[in-house]
């Protein structure tokens, strides 16, 4: 490739998403309260379809 690019700076953060939010944003802290929970159900829902699984292959 011939030439620079300057966008691309900008495409990558090392800050977690948490650091990039405000900690006083509105929204932030139930959003991920509901997220959490969500996640948690989700995580229960895929452990008993790995345990199904384990036991029809093996």
């Amino acid at each position: 490739m011939s030439g620079s690019n300057s966008h691309q700076e900008g495409l990558f953060s090392c800050l977690s998403p948490e650091a990039q939010v405000l900690k006083r944003h509105p929204a932030a802290r139930p959003d991920r309260a509901m997220v959490d929970q969500a996640l948690t159900a989700l995580m229960g829902a895929a452990t008993g379809l790995i345990k199904v699984w384990h036991r029809l292959v093996g």
